[in-house]
């Protein structure tokens, strides 16, 4: 599971490989946020549109790339790390999402989600968050999330050493 949000993009892999070879696209998206907007563009006329602008082909090929540092990345976090350290490091990335210093972190997603984009079970999760709360490193407000210690939180993320 991936989280997008503008200006990414969506697809790519299936209008990449999936046009040349008719493979049907076996992913699927769901929208987060009410007052979303998708933009939906056809495969060909937008491979059309590359061909015509190497620019833009230079940019989809820098997008690749840092999409598969970012999953190579991933696959290296998910062997190496527990599933508390991983869970730590994402409330930590989206609190620096917000700006930094902040005090809360949002998180979009369900349990559930979270389980799925973490390797684990909603369960899981739900154990973890209460540990951090009962450890006040946290605390958990619906999908808001204070950050009492924001330390405690580097050091359960293995960001820094205390």
């Amino acid at each position: 599971m991936r989280v997008v949000s503008a200006p990414d993009l969506l697809g790519e892999r299936a209008l990449v490989g999936g046009v040349s070879t008719g493979a049907p696209y076996e992913a699927s998206a769901e929208v987060l946020d009410e007052g979303t907007r998708v933009c939906f563009v056809e495969a060909g006329r937008f491979l059309e549109f590359m061909k015509r602008e190497i620019d833009v082909s230079r940019l989809i090929l820098r997008h690749l790339a840092k999409r598969l540092a970012e999953t190579q990345y991933s696959l290296a976090e998910m062997g190496l790390l527990t599933i508390r350290q991983r869970l730590a490091r994402l409330i930590f990335s989206r609190k620096e999402a917000v700006g930094g210093k902040a005090e809360r972190a949002y998180i979009g997603e369900s349990r559930r989600d979270l389980a799925e984009m973490l390797g684990t079970s909603p369960e899981v999760i739900c154990r973890i968050l209460a540990d951090l709360e009962q450890s006040k490193i946290i605390q958990v407000d619906g999908r808001h999330v204070r950050i009492w210690n924001d330390a405690r939180l580097r050091y359960a993320a293995r960001l820094s050493n205390l």
